[in-house]
């Protein structure tokens, strides 16, 4: 009897209180994700192999000032899972954008490539590009961005970082260009991208003759803006 009190632990899950044992099903990842911490914690006493709790953990450590604690736990869950696309990625993330040790993120990066799939290959390409941004390898982030973008459904993330790119160049028709070639759903990240591009077209290159044409796409993009956020992005040109 005392040893069944033991094996018996209470988290929380979606707001509500779910009781765990040692024969409960292996917590998801989507589940683990939505754990405390302090219930992370405690489920993996029970779990011990489940790498969607060590990669919980991994995730919430690396959001904080412990990030030594984060690179433990995804080196666990790498050892649970080798050659694992999706954990080799996060991990490449972590190490670049949290450790900034991006010659130990290149490994991991290309490790995750070798390791996917033709679905997550586009975002691979997308976050090592931003790592080498974030370094100020602009030309070969240039590269992986564009990579990324010849394939189907590429991921925001990689207009947003091409977009940046030229911006930051201030070639801002080239930035326009791929902000416009984003037809996804809108969301207020893509309309955001789109809005500024626009603006910087109308604020620094715009020809007489493409001014109007500009200044109307700018007013329509800021309607779908306060459309779908409730705010404006920001004042229409005067000019």
């Amino acid at each position: 009897m005392k040893n069944t009190l033991i094996s018996i632990l209470t988290i929380t899950l979606f707001g509500c209180a779910t009781t765990y044992d040692l024969n409960t099903p292996i917590i998801t990842e989507e589940q683990a994700s939505k754990m405390t911490i302090k219930d992370l914690n405690n489920a993996i006493v029970y779990q011990p192999q489940n790498v969607n709790l060590h990669l919980a953990r991994a995730d919430y450590f690396a959001s904080t000032p412990s990030v030594d604690i984060a690179q433990e736990e995804y080196q666990i869950a790498l050892n649970m899972k080798p050659n694992d696309s999706k954990i080799e990625l996060k991990y490449a993330n972590f190490l670049c954008n949290r450790k900034y040790d991006i010659n130990s993120a290149i490994p991991f990066y290309n490790k995750a490539f070798s390791n996917s799939d033709t679905k997550l290959q586009p975002t691979i390409y997308s976050d090592y590009a931003y790592c080498l941004a974030a370094t100020e390898k602009y030309g070969d982030a240039l590269n992986l961005y564009q990579k990324a973008l010849s394939y189907d459904n590429p991921p925001l993330s990689a207009y947003i970082g091409i977009v940046g790119l030229y911006t930051k160049a201030l070639n801002y028709p080239m930035a326009n260009y791929y902000a416009s070639l984003y037809s996804g759903t809108p969301t207020a990240k893509s309309l955001e991208m789109q809005i500024g591009a626009v603006r910087n077209m109308i604020d620094n290159n715009s020809s007489p003759e493409d001014h109007a044409n500009l200044v109307a796409k700018y007013n329509t993009l800021n309607e779908q803006y306060d459309k779908l956020t409730g705010k404006k992005f920001a004042d229409i040109p005067a000019n």
